[in-house]
């Protein structure tokens, strides 16, 4: 006759043999290393809105609480540009391809958000459109944090290279729900 641990083992045993079959059989996805998010972002927009990913401009990773984001926009310029980023949570596992604003074919180049944009995301928003609007790569864009103004609107002050000689300010506007209104 067996003893009762003997006994307890082979159940303890069986059951988590068990277990380890649908462990296995769970689907994962690979986590993407930091530095190559900005390639696989261009990858999947590309598969998603059916265009080159040399069509696709894209802004370094940011970190945003856990999770890491990668804004862009395609064509990579001029004036009528599909503007969105890639989520990936904080195991660097892609969440998905997000549209913010859609502007190809649209007649109007300055273009209004029909959406409100989050204020964490006005910075990277107003790039967005400061690229689309002085045909200018989003990465040689600086924006600021957003300014909240006494009337409850906000503001983001950004700036770009125009020349070796010559810095290019610009201001972008957004009324007090966060809905885009231009970029001068």
């Amino acid at each position: 006759m067996r003893s009762p641990a003997i006994l307890l083992a082979s159940a303890v045993l069986l059951s988590t043999s068990g277990l380890a079959v649908p462990l296995q059989a769970k689907e994962s996805r690979p986590n993407i290393d930091v530095s190559n998010m900005m390639r696989f972002c261009q990858g999947e927009a590309a598969s998603k809105y059916s265009v080159s990913p040399r069509d696709i401009s894209t802004l370094p990773v940011e970190r945003t609480n856990n999770n890491y984001r990668v804004y862009g926009q395609t064509p990579s310029d001029g004036d009528r540009a599909l503007f969105f980023y890639c989520e990936f949570n904080q195991h660097r596992e892609f969440d998905g391809v997000t549209m913010t604003s859609d502007k190809r074919s649209s007649g109007n180049s300055g273009g209004t958000a029909r959406e409100s944009v989050n204020v964490e995301d006005m910075a990277r928003y107003c790039t967005g459109m400061a690229a689309e609007k002085f045909k200018q790569s989003p990465r040689y864009i600086t924006t600021n944090a957003p300014v909240r103004q006494s009337n409850g609107t906000y503001t983001v002050y950004g700036q770009y290279d125009a020349s070796t000689n010559y810095t290019q300010s610009f201001v972008c506007t957004y009324n007090s729900s966060g809905v885009f209104k231009k970029v001068e």
